[in-house]
């Protein structure tokens, strides 16, 4: 909870993700280990719509996002499929030294949909 800035900004986002894509499971504000851990979940936000399954997460900037990713890669064996900048008018893929060749593959492959769905 909460009513900070960028709290009130991921709630609008989830909001408006919600309206456009009712089909999707989309909830906002969950901690890492409630978005990753049913049983975090179960003890956190009983009752929420995603409970430690999720699939797709999303962070308030770019410096969060790039210190969980790699921290991921190298504590587990998670793949991260896509890792993009959204919000701009040009698509922006993020790579790192490390990034995995299917990976690069990936952000190439979404880059140029992305720059040709316009």
């Amino acid at each position: 909870g909460g009513d900070a800035p960028i709290i009130q900004k991921t709630r609008e986002a989830a909001k408006i993700a919600q309206e456009k894509r009712p089909d999707y499971i989309i909830d906002a504000e969950y901690q890492g280990d409630a978005a990753l851990n049913p049983k975090a979940a179960a003890k956190k936000c009983p009752g929420a719509k995603i409970m430690g399954d999720a699939n797709v997460l999303i962070f308030p900037n770019l410096t969060t996002a790039n210190i969980v990713t790699h921290m991921m890669m190298q504590i587990s064996d998670v793949k991260i499929v896509i890792s993009s900048l959204m919000g701009i008018r040009k698509p922006v893929m993020i790579l790192g030294r490390s990034t995995p060749q299917e990976t690069v593959t990936n952000l190439i492959i979404m880059a140029a949909m992305e720059a040709n769905a316009e």
